[in-house]
């Protein structure tokens, strides 16, 4: 069970979940200011935020357990979209799973 926190020469950094790991975020914030890679399980549970300044990758298990949160997600992108493909792309880009 890891979880490897690395701050870069920059001053951005970089956090690593490792295969064996869960990690769950409930009712407070979470900031990476850099890259997130995952391999192990990631739950974030209602009031809980993970937000991650660049890249979200995803290898492992991610739950999220906000259904409040993505309704209104889905409302919002549903409203400014004009099809189909639109509305794909638009929940992607919002989950930070297409850039």
């Amino acid at each position: 069970m890891t979880l490897i926190i690395r701050k870069n020469a920059d001053g951005s950094g970089e956090v690593e979940n490792t295969e064996s790991t869960e990690v769950s975020i409930g009712g407070a914030k979470v900031n990476v200011g850099g890259s997130f890679k995952n391999t192990g399980k990631v739950r974030v549970l209602p009031g809980g935020v993970l937000d991650v300044d660049r890249d979200f990758l995803n290898e492992g298990h991610l739950s999220i357990n906000d259904p409040e949160k993505i309704k209104q997600i889905i409302i919002e992108t549903l409203k400014t979209t004009k099809s189909v493909a639109d509305f794909g792309t638009e929940i992607l880009k919002k989950f930070n799973l297409l850039q």
